[in-house]
């Protein structure tokens, strides 16, 4: 019995020393969103603009056409809850998005609310992160957010 319980208090031991921090996972994450948008289509100057515990917020634009035909860039903000239901995997259709239960991902246009979702706009390139350690990460990270 002994044995068996120094066994166990071992393997605790272990994982409390290899658990991350709240300021570890947000600098984890921070490098490796590095890339998240990067692959969009459209999307350009995309830019990680902030990340806590409850939240990361993204910066990009895109560009269109007016009714001249001069191109013009139009600028969007993207607010992605970390408490996420899954990022959809490498062997789906569009991986690499934040997929959530409810409309919760907030999209601003110019500074002004646009729309709510179920998913992001942007993603992952699946060949640049693995995809199960990033939706780990940001679960965990979610765990740190108080609910108001």
């Amino acid at each position: 019995m002994k044995k068996l319980f120094l066994v166990l208090a071992f393997g605790a031991g272990m994982f409390t020393a290899t658990a991350q921090t709240k300021e570890e996972t947000i600098k984890w994450l921070t490098e490796k969103l590095k890339d998240f948008g990067k692959n969009a289509s459209r999307a350009t100057n995309v830019n990680i603009k902030s990340i806590d515990e409850c939240k990361i917020v993204v910066d990009y634009t895109l560009s269109s056409k007016d009714k001249q035909g001069k191109a013009k860039e139009l600028a969007f903000e993207e607010i992605l809850p970390t408490n996420i239901n899954r990022i959809i995997g490498s062997d789906e259709s569009y991986p690499g998005h934040f997929f959530y239960s409810e409309e919760i991902v907030i999209t601003n246009f110019e500074g002004k609310f646009l729309t709510k979702g179920r998913t992001s706009a942007l993603r992952f390139d699946d060949n640049s992160v693995y995809i199960p350690d990033v939706d780990r990460a940001i679960k965990y990270l979610a765990t740190f957010c108080m609910k108001k």
